[in-house]
């Protein structure tokens, strides 16, 4: 190929939406590199055993841990070495004033719908009641709210948040 014939193929492939790789542009996939990127084996000498284990592992569809492996790492997210625990408040119980009856006042209150404060879409499965200081003894109208099954998770990821922005919804309708 000629310099000429170079350039004009370069040119005609960066006028399509295939780049230079043969990769659609914009369409990048998981395991491509991004320029700056050094990759996990750079200057590590590799085994053959260790390749077959990999690609054992990636191949084999059926391919599960062994039961000490799983033990390990159930053990790992236990009790205080959870990364969402604090203070074993999970083993509190919930009052008898959180029945049916104050949970049907709240989802009428809220209209039957998801009071997240960012949320747009329609999510309307499964909805649940949330208590935003997180405390299951107060069971006041004012510290519960409607939230979908989703969201209900969500909230305990930032609570410091959640508990501003709920009150926030909380005293627009109580005013």
């Amino acid at each position: 190929m000629t310099k000429k014939q170079k350039e004009n193929w370069r040119k005609s492939i960066k006028n399509t939406e295939w780049g230079k790789h043969g990769f659609k542009k914009g369409n990048r996939t998981r395991s491509q590199f991004k320029k700056g990127h050094i990759p996990w084996c750079a200057g590590k000498k590799l085994n053959s055993d260790f390749c077959k284990k990999v690609t054992l592992g990636k191949l084999e569809s059926n391919y599960t841990h062994s039961v000490e492996t799983k033990q390990k790492m159930r053990l790992k997210k236990v009790g205080k070495k959870h990364w969402n625990y604090v203070d074993g408040r999970s083993l509190f119980k919930y009052s008898s004033q959180f029945n049916k009856e104050i949970k049907e006042i709240i989802k009428k209150r809220d209209k039957y719908k998801c009071k997240w404060f960012d949320s747009t879409d329609n999510c309307n499965k499964k909805l649940t009641i949330h208590h935003i200081d997180y405390n299951k003894q107060n069971n006041t109208e004012k510290n519960l709210i409607t939230l979908c099954l989703r969201h209900n998770v969500r909230a305990n990821y930032n609570r410091k948040n959640c508990i501003k922005q709920f009150n926030k919804y909380i005293k627009q309708i109580y005013e």
